[in-house]
């Protein structure tokens, strides 16, 4: 599970990207299956976690998994 929630955190760098394409994209069966695995690691649906972790003002991008920030270039 902890790998696939990597991936799809890797793909929401791609906006292009909707959570069911990303879903698929990480190995889940589907886009339900994908946040209920968020909201058990992080508390929050994929999309919120998107929006909160991943996109900041200066458009870097950051993984934040069980606390632990790394940012991506």
């Amino acid at each position: 599970m902890f790998l696939k929630v990597q991936q799809a955190i890797k793909h929401m760098r791609n906006h292009g990207l909707n959570i069911k394409e990303i879903s698929k994209l990480s190995g889940f069966t589907d886009e339900k299956r994908m946040a209920e695995c968020f909201k058990r690691m992080f508390g929050i649906p994929p999309g919120k976690y998107r929006l909160k972790y991943i996109i900041n003002k200066n458009n870097k991008y950051n993984l934040s998994i069980n606390h632990i920030n790394i940012n991506i270039q």
